[in-house]
């Protein structure tokens, strides 16, 4: 630094003062060479240049003196900005960690949610394999089931040729009479009677229920519901299993609604043959599906 070299200059040269200053001391031999100048002029004048010496000598002193307190501060200012820049570095490198901690954990979820995204579209991709398959395996089975129920069709209606139309009876008095053994409102029965015989007809032999009293259907909601009077008399039909209409409220009771069996069995399914012979040709004679049962027909879908 250019201050250490100038305490380094000034050392130096109050060294050589140091050492003029004893080899020349200044005291009695000034004194002396005054006493022994020839006039007062001369005597004056060593005098006045024994002084500059000397303050040339304290001058030296007193610059040293400064140079060495401008020394310090500047060690000082030097030593404070060291550790302000120490500080500075620190709070530095905390953010620095702190955004190689923040980089690491985004391309941990970076990496996540690709992993993730590969997952759901390796998934996807199985699942539309699926879904083809299993929409090739729901068109062979509607393909075969149109191809047994045409067969049925085929075969009733040779059978129908050769003996004649099939003759559905009605037995019965009253408001409810009996077709081929289903009770039924007498207003429907003619509709019904035709059902039957057009399904015959195309080699689905259907039977079922109708008519149920008050009491079978309060059995019903004691069966599918619950045994408590709410149960029975006010839960929602949706609320039993089976749903099963409130006493008072079921088409059955009125004798308007048919519960089909096909095979000896309720139709419990929309695949199954009779069902769809049902949903093409149950409407030309009044009867309509009640969605949630399969078997469930009635004059208003209810």
């Amino acid at each position: 630094m250019a201050k250490q070299a100038e305490i380094a200059a000034l050392d130096e040269a109050v060294k050589e003062l140091a050492v003029e200053t004893f080899i020349r001391p200044p005291s009695s031999a000034s004194l002396v060479d005054s006493l022994e100048s020839e006039t007062i002029g001369e005597a004056e004048l060593k005098q006045s240049l024994l002084e500059a010496k000397s303050s040339s000598q304290l001058d030296a002193l007193d610059q040293l003196d400064r140079a060495r307190e401008d020394l310090e501060l500047a060690q000082a200012a030097a030593e404070e900005a060291a550790v302000t820049a120490e500080r500075e570095q620190a709070a530095v490198d905390a953010r620095l960690d702190e955004v190689t901690v923040a980089r690491d954990q985004q391309a941990r979820v970076v990496a996540e949610v690709e992993s993730r995204l590969d997952r759901q579209l390796a998934e996807a991709a199985v699942l539309e394999q699926q879904d083809q398959a299993l929409g090739a395996q729901l068109a062979a089975e509607q393909a075969a089931l149109a191809k047994r129920l045409a067969a049925q069709r085929a075969a009733a209606a040779a059978a129908q040729r050769s003996s004649g139309p099939v003759t559905i009876s009605i037995t019965g008095s009253g408001s409810i009479v009996s077709v081929r053994g289903i009770r039924i409102h007498q207003s429907i029965a003619d509709n019904l009677a035709g059902l039957l015989s057009a399904a015959q007809s195309d080699g689905i032999s259907l039977s079922g229920w109708g008519y149920r009293d008050s009491q079978r259907q309060i059995q019903l909601r004691r069966q599918n519901c619950g045994s408590s009077n709410y149960q029975v008399y006010q839960m929602s039909p949706s609320a039993c299993s089976p749903p099963t209409a409130r006493p008072g409220a079921s088409n059955h009771e009125r004798g308007l609604a048919v519960d089909f069996t096909y095979g000896g069995s309720t139709i419990k399914s929309r695949s199954s043959p009779a069902f769809q012979w049902l949903r093409a040709n149950a409407a030309r004679y009044g009867f309509y599906n009640l969605p949630s049962e399969p078997w469930h027909w009635s004059v208003n879908g209810n």
